[in-house]
């Protein structure tokens, strides 16, 4: 009867292992299928940019704004540095704290500004 147990509870503990592995390495298949920090980047990026694109050409901004940066092209420059700096510091961040990290600094970064 003793024995009995034993091999019963050898069972479980061994199907448990299985199962625990299991289930680890589905979990870290998930993992590595999901977005890179560099494809989060590029997709926030892309509907940010044709949101405001689209934005500025509703509100007739788009000539104005070409004009200003064809007499003054070290004010374009300056924007190029800054927000490819920006793009930059926003992807490290991805890549050492994870996207939820990264999502609630960049909320709060402009809860901030606005107020």
């Amino acid at each position: 009867d003793d024995d009995e147990e034993v091999e019963m509870k050898s069972l479980l503990s061994s199907n448990n292992t299985d199962t625990n592995n299991s289930h680890y390495e589905q979990s870290q298949t998930r993992k590595k299928e999901g977005l890179s920090s560099a494809s989060l980047m590029v997709n926030t990026n892309s509907i940010g940019f044709c949101l405001l694109f689209l934005s500025t050409i509703i509100s007739s901004q788009l000539l104005p704004i070409v004009t200003f940066m064809a007499v003054h092209p070290h004010f374009l420059l300056l924007h190029l540095v800054g927000l490819g700096t920006a793009v930059l510091a926003y992807t490290e961040l991805i890549k050492r704290s994870g996207p939820a990290f990264a999502v609630a600094v960049a909320t709060l970064r402009k809860v901030v500004t606005v107020v």
